[in-house]
């Protein structure tokens, strides 16, 4: 017979076979398991030895965001909104700027991880829910061990641990996983309902976590896709074809909902607050357009270097760092074209969709 957890043979008399009971107490003290490698990899990464820092990081960011000033108030509010390209990454700002702070504060007791960021929470708390995502989808907790021992010991997630720069693109990862996991227990509660007939606390955190999202870095503008794609069903009304039209309609304004609100932010909001308080205006269309483009980052727009391909080599590359171990064969950098590598990426997701489907095929079998 075969058990939720994974396969087991079970014993005449319905006893219990000593496999599947060593396997039930590993899965018991798996989250202390989890708990020891997390303070392990802390405690390594306390070593500067073992950390990379990009020079933005101490040589520009900590001057504009302190100015220099260790107290905290309005000024520091309004820091992320300074000058940056352009670029809509005002959550990440604020987060590197709280980092700075607080470790500034913390040294009249000691020494603090030069590493040392906030930031560090939420990336350790998304393998826990990595884990529980991939028990949702695949329904065998050895799939889920499997996929989260991929996934800790990826490029993307290391480095996001070990590369002291930027937290936009490691929180970018979390924000994935936060939306799919909400999205899995919606659809695990009742797969025929639509995403604005499940309970409003699961809407709330999807939508305030897209919302934040996009304002961390453009990695992020992926999260508006990853619940329609895992579960179409939230989005495909049933019914009679013209009333499940406007139901899938009215759904899908409601959770891009986000998306309008950040436009609104980024396009009124932002530009109505920059010019008094920076003295410049945020134009983040004249950014995406290159009517505006900085001038260390020529042609950095959808007429220049940014263009369809550059963002489909971005998506594979944030695939092949983020869900896929660091096997030189496996890596795909931002520039590389080897059609060998995006058919072995491709085919790995292809595949992982695929059983998903033949897995309710079975019945859960």
């Amino acid at each position: 017979m075969f058990s939720r957890g994974g396969a087991s043979r079970a014993l005449p008399g319905g006893a219990e076979s000593p496999l599947l009971r060593g396997w039930r107490s590993f899965v018991e003290k798996l989250p202390w398991l989890y708990l020891a490698a997390c303070a392990i990899a802390v405690f390594y990464l306390c070593e500067d030895e073992h950390i990379a820092m990009h020079t933005h990081w101490y040589r520009d960011n900590l001057l504009w965001l302190t100015y220099g000033h260790w107290g905290f108030g309005y000024d520091q509010l309004i820091a992320p909104f300074r000058n940056f390209n352009f670029r809509a990454r005002f959550l990440s700002y604020f987060v590197e700027e709280v980092d700075h702070y607080l470790r500034l504060y913390l040294y009249q007791y000691g020494r603090v991880p030069t590493n040392f960021s906030l930031a560090y929470i939420p990336e350790f708390a998304s393998v826990w829910l990595f884990y529980k995502l991939l028990v949702n989808l695949a329904e065998r907790r050895l799939s889920a061990c499997l996929g989260v021992a991929f996934y800790a010991s990826s490029v993307g997630f290391t480095s996001g641990l070990s590369l002291v720069f930027f937290p936009g693109k490691a929180l970018s990862n979390v924000a994935f996983i936060v939306v799919a996991y909400v999205a899995s227990e919606m659809w695990k509660s009742d797969p025929e309902k639509l995403f604005y007939e499940h309970p409003l606390r699961c809407q709330l955190a999807v939508i305030a976590t897209t919302f934040l999202a996009l304002n961390l870095d453009e990695a992020a503008f992926f999260a508006p896709v990853i619940a329609p794609m895992l579960f179409p069903s939230m989005f495909l009304g049933r019914g009679p074809a013209r009333s499940a039209i406007g139901r899938s309609l009215l759904n899908l304004l409601f959770y891009l909902s986000p998306v309008f609100l950040f436009a609104i932010f980024v396009l009124i909001v932002v530009p109505t607050i920059t010019p008094v308080t920076w003295g410049y205006s945020f134009n983040f269309i004249g950014t995406v357009l290159s009517t505006n483009e900085p001038p260390e980052h020529p042609g950095f727009a959808v007429t220049g270097a940014f263009t369809l391909d550059s963002l489909y080599r971005n998506f594979l590359a944030l695939l092949s760092r983020c869900f896929l171990p660091s096997w030189s064969f496996s890596r795909i950098s931002i520039g590389d074209k080897d059609p060998l590598k995006e058919l072995y990426l491709i085919g790995i997701v292809a595949g992982l969709g695929a059983s998903r489907f033949c897995n309710r095929t079975r019945g859960g079998a």
